[in-house]
């Protein structure tokens, strides 16, 4: 299992959580946990930070399986200037407990992963994506892109 901050293409400063299973395994009884811990959803949602609200809501209990391959992602937070509009943590330990098994040993395994995360690695950064300020904007650009696909393969 893993944990990581990545951007989101054609959103500009949209940075989204991924949690993910790399192993060739299943992953059982997955408990996600975060540093500082996040707000209960009705808290967020009260104070407008839908996506702190998901994410909450997505973490709050333990999953059975998580297969290999398998990638949960939750839009996280908006970098803007020093800040980002969720209000999310700039910093963030992301702890995640699951049971495998153990190729060595061959039996059952407790794993305890621990990420240290930061919105600063997206801070500065330079790309060459069309000026996409919104969500709105980015689905635009992804319809025209399948429209063309769709009529170039029809």
């Amino acid at each position: 299992m893993s944990a990581e901050l990545r951007t989101l293409p054609l959103v500009r400063g949209t940075t989204v959580l991924v949690v993910s299973n790399r192993g060739r395994a299943l992953a059982r009884n997955v408990r996600v946990q975060f540093a500082p811990e996040l707000p209960p959803a009705e808290r967020s949602e009260a104070a407008g930070n839908v996506l702190l609200a998901f994410l909450s809501r997505r973490f709050a209990r333990a999953y059975p399986t998580i297969a290999p391959g398998a990638e949960l992602r939750n839009l996280y937070a908006q970098v803007v200037g020093n800040g980002n509009r969720e209000d999310a943590p700039n910093d963030l330990t992301v702890h995640i407990s699951y049971e495998g098994r153990s190729r060595r040993w061959g039996g059952p395994r407790v794993y305890d992963d621990r990420y240290d995360l930061t919105l600063d690695l997206f801070r500065d950064s330079t790309s060459t994506n069309r000026n996409v300020q919104s969500t709105e904007d980015a689905a635009k650009l992804t319809a025209q892109a399948v429209e063309t696909l769709a009529h170039r393969w029809g």
